[in-house]
């Protein structure tokens, strides 16, 4: 998983919705997470961004983001989505579901709700996600 930016030791960090480039200038590393208010650190009672990268099917580097909402305690922590870039070694923006722009930033308000509904609309990006990978397959294979 990807660290705060800035941080090149340490644990993963909890990033910046709508901002934070998830790419080969990032630090990645494994360990656990930081619970606490400073940047970067994961926050109880909300909804935290991580970013990663990964080894693909097509055998090339990709990276990706996804969200968790956290409860009281870290290990109360549910996942609600996982999105990642198709084009291989193409940077994402955390949030982001286009390649190469950043994601909208929601109004504090927007946040609430979309807690609520958080699983249904990851489920949506994800499934957006492979749709864009399966065509372009497609288009690849007629090609």
């Amino acid at each position: 998983m990807m660290r705060y930016p800035g941080v090149t030791t340490g644990s993963a960090g909890s990033l910046v919705y709508g901002s934070t480039v998830i790419g080969p200038t990032g630090s990645f590393g494994s360990g656990a997470v930081v619970v606490g208010s400073a940047p970067g650190n994961w926050r109880l009672n909300d909804i935290n961004y991580f970013g990663y990268r990964f080894i693909a099917d097509d055998g090339q580097l990709h990276y990706g983001w996804g969200s968790a909402q956290v409860g009281a305690t870290i290990l109360d922590r549910t996942l609600l989505s996982l999105t990642w870039e198709t084009i291989p070694n193409t940077p994402i923006f955390a949030g982001s579901l286009v390649t190469g722009q950043p994601a909208a930033v929601p109004e504090t308000s927007t946040i609430a709700a979309g807690a609520l509904a958080g699983l249904a609309v990851g489920a949506r990006f994800v499934l957006q996600r492979r749709r864009r990978a399966t065509a372009q397959q497609a288009c690849s294979m007629e090609a």
